[in-house]
């Protein structure tokens, strides 16, 4: 205050008195146990009977400070802090929001009937997957192929396989807590390679060449079909011996089918060549003279055997 031009201050110490009681709190959730939640009180001065009113029906704590509560049922719920100073004849009461939220990650998986499961079919292979069956999510749905974010947010999603094998596909979801969980499926694409080696077992005539199944599978092989490509008949066998009776360039084909039903086939050229005999000699000769033999053989690797009407052998 001031006076002709003169001033001064005067302080006065709690001039103001404010009872209690004077309480704050705070809400704590765990989304791994997202139908529990703890009330943590901050602020507790002049505190003299409490209650908790967790808001679904359930009785009043008026125990524990800091209660961890269950609700049964997801929804929104009002719980309230209730306070009272009896002596100066105050009371407060402080009430908040919860969103109780069972959040599932869940989702069905399509191969458009490649096999009766489900979850497995033939390389290559376009899938649908729908997140229709999860539960309490709020937004957005996270697909992710082999950990491999592609960019896709919808509820259905489709993914084309181009490789065999074990395939993890996850779905996350959150909820309007910013919880999030996250489901795993795997998918299995079968793609077998089929091929064959073959030698020739060292028959002449008729050729025998023997085949090896050499295939690159993931599961198991449980038909073989080999077209020899004389027009014979097919065999069955994994790994069959053929003869050929003629000389030529045959496609042998093998074709394989695996236990799933998926189908892979390949062709290869094998040139069967027959050795012909052949030579020439002067048929006339004197007494002890010396014949001369010219081989005119045709064949690869021969080897030769000389047999003469005297008995001699070259």
């Amino acid at each position: 205050m001031g006076h002709y031009g003169c001033y001064d201050t005067v302080y006065y110490d709690s001039v103001v008195y404010v009872n209690g009681p004077i309480v704050s709190y705070s809400t704590f959730l765990n989304c791994d146990s997202a139908e529990y939640r703890t009330f943590t009180a901050q602020t507790w001065k002049g505190v003299q009977r409490f209650y908790w009113d967790f808001g679904d029906g359930t009785p009043f704590d008026s125990v524990h400070l800091s209660p961890t509560h269950y609700y049964d049922s997801t929804g929104t719920y009002v719980p309230k802090l209730m306070v009272y100073n009896d002596s100066a004849g105050c009371a407060a009461t402080l009430a908040t929001q919860v969103f109780v939220n069972h959040l599932v990650s869940k989702f069905t998986s399509n191969n458009f009937g490649a096999n009766p499961v489900d979850t497995i079919a033939c390389l290559p292979s376009l899938f649908e997957f729908d997140a229709d069956s999860s539960e309490g999510e709020f937004g957005s749905y996270l697909w992710i192929y082999d950990g491999i974010d592609t960019g896709s947010y919808t509820i259905k999603d489709q993914y084309f396989f181009t490789t065999s094998g074990f395939h993890d596909v996850a779905l996350t979801v959150h909820d309007i807590n910013n919880c999030h969980k996250t489901f795993h499926k795997e998918v299995f694409i079968s793609g077998p390679v089929a091929y064959f080696d073959f030698d020739y077992s060292g028959n002449c005539d008729p050729v025998e060449i023997e085949f090896e199944d050499v295939s690159q599978i993931d599961t198991t092989v449980v038909s073989w079909d080999w077209n020899f490509g004389d027009s014979t008949s097919h065999s069955s066998l994994q790994d069959p011996n053929h003869e050929f009776f003629n000389e030529g360039t045959f496609s042998v084909k093998l074709s394989i089918e695996d236990t799933f039903g998926c189908t892979s086939h390949i062709t290869r050229p094998v040139i069967v060549k027959l050795p012909i005999v052949a030579y020439l000699v002067d048929t006339i000769a004197c007494e002890k003279e010396y014949s001369y033999f010219q081989n005119l053989s045709i064949g690869d690797s021969l080897t030769y055997f000389w047999y003469f009407d005297n008995g001699s052998t070259s």
